[in-house]
């Protein structure tokens, strides 16, 4: 499953269900959730001028930087020197434009679905308030608000929330085809159409 940010372009925003978030992009799987960051140029220059960079990667697994023209007013070498020194501690894929981006992050998806990523750097635990939390479960398959609140009450975590996704038939109130249809979405390696 991925979840965009509100703030994302129209064209993004067309592509991926989206919430208020921190960062650009969650993409969940079964046992993870990546944190993607997305970039142009001038916006990764901007970031690292107003010091907003270093609060958006504290919790960023991936930055995505869209390849978009160096105004002339930054230097192209301290671009890239800035790029070098991010990457040596968090991945950086650069795409050619926004379209390049979508295609990178469903792609990002199948390889978390299938397993094919190992550990992209140290952990990091997301503190997701509880309305943000709220916001993820809205976008699960027939899950209402109080059947939201319900699931918020009994896990911890979404993390611990969808692993036990067997067992939400335990929690009045949800069903085996609420459960069906969202493991299907949260954890089917195929494509849902």
């Amino acid at each position: 499953m991925i979840i965009a940010d509100v703030n994302e372009p129209p064209f993004i925003k067309k592509q991926f269900p989206t919430e208020p978030l921190t960062n650009d992009f969650y993409i969940i799987s079964e046992d993870r959730i990546l944190v993607v960051e997305r970039k142009t140029v001038t916006d990764f220059w901007n970031s690292l001028q107003s010091n907003r960079f270093n609060v958006q990667v504290c919790s960023t697994d991936i930055i995505i930087l869209e390849r978009t023209h160096i105004p002339p007013f930054i230097s192209a070498q301290r671009i890239y020197d800035c790029i070098n020194t991010v990457s040596t501690y968090i991945p950086v894929l650069f795409t050619n434009n926004m379209r390049h981006t979508v295609e990178t992050i469903k792609n990002i998806e199948k390889k978390l679905i299938n397993n094919e990523y190992g550990v992209l750097r140290k952990p990091v635990v997301i503190n997701l308030n509880t309305d943000d939390r709220l916001k993820i479960l809205l976008n699960l398959v027939d899950v209402s608000y109080s059947r939201a609140n319900l699931l918020l009450d009994n896990y911890d975590t979404l993390m611990d929330m969808f692993l036990d996704i067997d067992n939400w038939s335990n929690i009045k109130g949800i069903g085996s085809a609420t459960i069906k249809k969202n493991k299907r979405l949260l954890f089917d390696k195929k494509e849902i159409k």
